[in-house]
């Protein structure tokens, strides 16, 4: 679907596009990540490279693992560290 909409993004002219990473698809069990998402969002940023369109890409855009969630939410102190085991991940 994504190619689809890239060549809607080139006939309009726009030279950037911003997309957000959905952690709970790359990591749905904690410490469990998903290559083939991981290699699908690579595949996203690649095809906009080559087509002159640079991304922007937010890493955690209000949404989160339900596994993280139940074990750390945002309130304790080491969700920083488990989110950024995750953001060195992609």
């Amino acid at each position: 679907m994504y190619k689809q909409d890239l060549l809607l993004i080139k006939k309009l002219g726009v030279n950037a596009y911003r997309f957000s990473i959905e952690w709970s698809r790359v990591e749905p069990t904690e410490g469990v990540f998903n290559v083939e998402s991981i290699n699908h969002y690579q595949e996203i940023i690649d095809e906009l490279l080559v087509n002159n369109i640079e991304p922007f890409v937010t890493i955690h855009h209000f949404t989160h693992p339900l596994w993280f969630n139940k074990r750390y939410s945002w309130h304790k102190g080491e969700s920083v560290d488990r989110f950024c085991h995750y953001e060195i991940k992609n």
